[in-house]
């Protein structure tokens, strides 16, 4: 998205909360806040700053649990 012209901020926004509500889910999904699914995974960097930050996550959180993303298979 960023290739695209997006701003990092614009392409964080588009692939959370806009794709929460695009699919009708955006009182559960998209944003964290009070009474919402907190799913989300926490990154080393800034990726406002350099949105390839976005590849370097340090934990996932799922479910209200916590994961080393070194444990998880990607397929």
């Amino acid at each position: 998205m960023t290739r695209a012209g997006m701003t990092p901020m614009q392409a964080i926004v588009a692939a959370t909360a806009n794709a929460a509500e695009i699919i009708g889910q955006a009182s559960k999904l998209g944003t964290i806040e009070p009474e919402k699914l907190a799913d989300m995974i926490v990154i080393s960097g800034d990726p406002l700053a350099d949105i390839s930050a976005i590849r370097e996550i340090e934990l996932v959180v799922r479910g209200g649990y916590a994961f080393d993303p070194a444990g998880l298979r990607i397929d």
